[in-house]
């Protein structure tokens, strides 16, 4: 039996992030062997004018380091 749940239309969320991609001169990509640094470091690079950081999975404690980030910006 199929599901009736209505599948969300993702298309105009792909563009704008494509959009938002397009525009961006850098994307900074952290990988390490612990997020504990992330905090500074978004901070360091947020404050230089990148605006896309992509944090590796692969880093232990990227999620919570995520959530932290943020939780502390608007």
């Amino acid at each position: 039996m199929a599901s009736s749940t209505p599948v969300p239309d993702t298309r105009n969320a792909h563009a704008s992030l494509q959009a938002a991609l397009a525009s961006c001169r850098a994307i900074a990509i952290l990988r390490a062997p612990s997020a504990t640094r992330f905090d500074a470091i978004l901070d360091v690079l947020s404050d230089a004018g990148i605006k896309a950081m992509e944090l590796t999975f692969t880093t232990p404690g990227v999620l919570e380091a995520i959530a932290a980030y943020v939780a502390r910006k608007p």
